[in-house]
C-alpha cells in the first residue's frame, strides 16, 4: 500500500512565508522544516520498506506456505498409517490379557488341573 503525501519535500523546502511582524524565529522554523523535510525524503524514498526487503518478505512467505502443504500431506500419509496400526490385533490390552491368562494357566497347573480339559 502506497502513502500518498500531500506534499513533496521540494515543495517544503521552497515554500516562502510571509515577512510578518510578531512572527516566529525564522531560524527556528527553518530548522523545524528541515527535520520534516528529512522524514519526507525518507518516506519518498522507501525508507519505511524497501521494495526489496518487501520481495524478500513475499519469498519467504511463499517458501513458507509451500512447507506447510508438504507438512499438511505428510501429516496425513502418517494419519492413515496410525488408522492402519489401530486395526492390527496386537496392541497392548491384547498383550496384557494373554499375561493374565498365562498366569491363571500357571496357577491351575500349581494346583494339578490341567486348563485345557476346562470347559
Amino acid at each position: 500500500m502506497a502513502i500518498k503525501l500531500k506534499l513533496k519535500a521540494e515543495e517544503i523546502a521552497n515554500y516562502k512565508f510571509r515577512n510578518v511582524p510578531r512572527g516566529y524565529d525564522a531560524f527556528e522554523v527553518d530548522k523545524y522544516l528541515d527535520q520534516i523535510i528529512k522524514d519526507y525524503l525518507t518516506i519518498e524514498n522507501g525508507g519505511l520498506v524497501s521494495e526489496l526487503e518487501l520481495d524478500a518478505a513475499n519469498k519467504k512467505i511463499a517458501e513458507l506456505e509451500e512447507k506447510i502443504n508438504k507438512l499438511t500431506i505428510e501429516n496425513e500419509k502418517l494419519a492413515k498409517k496410525a488408522t492402519i496400526n489401530k486395526g492390527n490385533n496386537v496392541n497392548s490390552d491384547n498383550v496384557k490379557i494373554l499375561k493374565r491368562i498365562d498366569a491363571l494357566e500357571r496357577y491351575l497347573y500349581k494346583k494339578g488341573i490341567n486348563p485345557d480339559t476346562i470347559k
